[in-house]
């Protein structure tokens, strides 16, 4: 018996049971479904994310202190840096700007509002590639004014004009730290990550340098970061050697200074969400599994019924190997499509749920691939054994069931 008449067979089979057939491949429409969503939520939410952010970031550079000798209380007053030390910094030949790298975390009393302040001048918006949408930019480094990004402006003030308005801050011990009268708007880093996590992502907000250190009591006016805006984004490993090689000469270590591309951490927070995002679809495929289970219970209750069938077919010639064949094309052929339909449900229901927490789904090529993949070794793995059972009855049982 040829392989395309098995086939036939088993089609015609499924055909006349079309009902169980549905049944038998809902546990694995339901396990793709689950790993296709969770993992097309996550593309997009991480996409979300990181995508504007890296968009303004991608070319800067950070100079920081080196983390481990903050922890061996290693450091010294001289190797921080002052305001006089971003200016040399941006004489560098491969360096265009050079901005000091402050914030802190505050809280506006009244409507109990978490707030991330960074420190800015004009520099600020250059470095960043921001802009006002309304209002203006500081005029002076100690006026109590504030600019607001635009999802700040919407959560604090909704459709109403922030310009004018204060907003009272204090910090975190409740301490009044006062109030800010609201000069300017401009698009923040975390206005499209806000949609997704609302009251959980501080609100941001600029106000001046000075104004910030005052806030800080960093009297001495010394700083731990710097961010340097480079001339332009070719070979930036080689600019970084350069300003590597200048911050040798000062500092009490010789690799008191960490230099690298701010888009590396945004690498590593997409490594911790491709682990998370892996775990996820590693528990939603459990689902699959319990579906291949199901698919080997459903298959061996058909050998039992279909008994008569395969014992007349083997006294009629057909071979341990045909039987075996057809029950492993049979269960395959139930995950394959249980597979595909299972894409296709995973996706609208991606869609559905990303319609309503606001992130685009995005379904890899990569997540349909595997899936396939996954639909056919459950239908392999799982139908072995029914069909296997089926190869070992004898025609002698079809005259007993008779």
């Amino acid at each position: 018996m040829n392989i395309l008449e098995i086939m036939k067979l088993a089609v015609e089979n499924l055909l006349s049971f079309k009902f169980r057939s549905f049944l038998t491949m809902l546990g694995i429409i339901m396990g793709i479904a689950s790993v296709v969503l969770l993992s097309s939520l996550g593309s997009g939410f991480q996409a979300k994310i990181l995508d504007d952010a890296k968009d303004s970031v991608n070319s800067l550079i950070s100079v920081r202190i080196n983390s481990k000798y903050y922890q061996e209380k290693k450091v010294k007053s001289s190797d921080l840096f002052n305001l006089t030390d971003a200016k040399k910094l941006s004489k560098i030949d491969v360096v265009d700007k050079a901005l000091i790298d402050i914030e802190n975390g505050f809280y506006e009393p009244v409507s109990q509002k978490n707030f991330m302040i960074s420190g800015a001048n004009d520099d600020y918006f250059d470095v960043f590639n921001k802009k006002i949408l309304k209002g203006y930019k500081f005029i002076r480094q100690n006026d109590n004014v504030i600019i607001i990004s635009e999802n700040t402006a919407k959560k604090l003030f909704d459709k109403e004009n922030p310009i004018g308005k204060e907003i009272k801050l204090n910090n975190y011990n409740d301490d009044i730290v006062g109030k800010f009268k609201v000069i300017g708007v401009y698009n923040g880093n975390l206005d499209k990550t806000s949609e997704i996590f609302g009251d959980n992502i501080p609100l941001e907000a600029l106000v001046p340098f000075e104004v910030l250190d005052r806030l800080n009591y960093n009297r001495e006016k010394k700083y731990e970061n710097i961010i340097l805006k480079p001339k332009d984004n070719k070979n930036l490993k080689e600019k970084i050697d350069i300003i590597k090689k200048y911050l040798e000469t000062r500092g009490s270590k010789k690799d008191m200074y960490e230099v690298k591309p701010i888009s590396e951490q945004f690498n590593e927070i997409t490594g911790i969400l491709n682990k998370i995002g892996l775990f996820i679809n590693l528990v939603a495929s459990i689902a699959i599994i319990v579906g291949g289970i199901g698919v080997m219970n459903i298959m061996l209750v058909s050998v039992k019924e279909r008994i008569t069938e395969i014992g007349l077919r083997k006294a009629i010639g057909a071979k341990n190997k045909d039987i075996m064949i057809q029950f492993l094309i049979e269960t395959v052929i139930l995950t394959l499509f249980g597979g595909l339909i299972g894409i296709v449900l995973g996706y609208i229901l991606a869609l559905i749920v990303g319609s309503v927490v606001k992130v685009l789904p995005i379904l890899e090529f990569k997540v349909v691939i595997i899936s396939f993949i996954i639909s056919s070794l459950t239908g392999i793995i799982f139908g072995i054994y029914p069909a296997k059972q089926a190869a070992k009855l004898s025609p002698m049982e079809a005259l007993r069931k008779e």
